[in-house]
């Protein structure tokens, strides 16, 4: 019998209603991997701040390989125990630096988590969030302050690489982002730079935020924050979620006996947002994409907008039923 293969695609700075916070879309991606013998899924959907809560069949795909592998240029061969190598953003916040290293070693003791080291930059990277329109952007002063440690970590016997690095922003798009009034700002400057370091060394990896302990009492303490923002409230140490994941993280294959783009049966994206990569190679190789209503953005990228012939449901237990129909081969009239 056919393995049964699922993916979920959650863009991240779109102010996705589910998804759009840390590790908040994990309950669904983990209802599909349930159904699936693997759910691929990128890092946004199940980065959980301290936490990554996902199933041990998801396959934790950066969303440059994740293109990559919708194009049928790389296939994915799950995997466990993953040694991965920590790039630090220069800093003369000792704090930071210490809360770093209680949390890979903390992850080290409890979980077994393997890091072969850290390095840290020569310089600032100079990462700066802004928000328009309602979608999170900004700029970045010198990515290649990232080079030289990853090459040291790569021959350390590094297979990933986790980033912590620090995203200036204002103050006042956070308040807004918990009272779930915004998307995240920092989102897609960490989405910029995955890729960066993904396109060059094509090798898993996953950014978590550089947080002062200081500013992160200053932005959450005392606070009640939107419900699905509460898992950011409890602990600054965001580079847990990465560090789990990127221990179980597929390894890559131009050519393997892997998972392939043959291999996946559907593709789940918000209704809204249904560009990209991923959609438009399931379209063309005849692959069913779900586009889920109640999975909000504000995008406007329907189904109906860029003219694809998109399953359109209501809800996400919808969309568990499809996927169930497409799985067992039965349609419900």
């Amino acid at each position: 019998m056919c393995p049964f293969i699922t993916s979920l695609m959650i863009p991240t700075g779109v102010k996705a209603s589910v998804g759009g916070y840390l590790g908040d879309a994990t309950p669904f991606a983990n209802l599909m991997a349930s159904i699936s013998d693997y759910t691929i899924t990128h890092p946004n959907v199940v980065n959980g701040g301290v936490l990554n809560l996902m199933k041990d069949n998801i396959l934790y795909t950066e969303g440059t390989l994740f293109d990559m592998f919708f194009r049928g240029e790389i296939t994915l061969t799950p995997s466990k125990g993953n040694r991965i190598g920590v790039v630090i953003e220069k800093t003369s916040d000792r704090g930071a630096v210490a809360l770093i290293k209680n949390t890979i070693n903390g992850l080290h003791a409890d979980g077994g988590v393997s890091v072969v080291g850290t390095e840290m930059t020569g310089r600032i990277v100079g990462a700066k969030a802004l928000i328009k329109d309602g979608v999170a952007y900004g700029s970045i002063a010198d990515l290649t302050q990232l080079d030289k440690p990853i090459k040291k970590l790569i021959a350390a016997g590094a297979q990933s690489i986790a980033l912590s690095i620090n995203i200036e922003s204002d103050p006042n798009l956070w308040e807004q982002y918990y009272q779930g009034k915004l998307p995240n700002p920092v989102g897609a400057l960490e989405a910029v730079v995955s890729h960066y370091v993904v396109k060059k060394y094509r090798i898993p990896a996953a950014h978590a935020p550089l947080v002062c302990e200081k500013d992160w009492k200053v932005n959450l303490r005392d606070k009640e924050v939107f419900w699905r923002a509460g898992e950011e409230a409890i602990s600054p140490a965001y580079l847990g979620c990465i560090l789990i994941g990127l221990s179980r993280a597929p390894k890559i294959s131009k050519k393997g006996a892997g998972v392939g783009i043959g291999d996946v049966s559907a593709l789940v994206v918000p209704h809204s947002a249904c560009g990209g990569i991923p959609v438009f190679e399931c379209m063309k190789r005849k692959i069913p994409v779900i586009a889920v209503k109640e999975i909000a953005t504000n995008l406007n990228v329907t189904p109906r907008t860029i003219g694809i012939n998109a399953i359109e449901v209501d809800t996400m237990d919808d969309a568990l039923g499809k996927l169930i129909e497409i799985k067992e081969g039965i349609k419900l009239e």
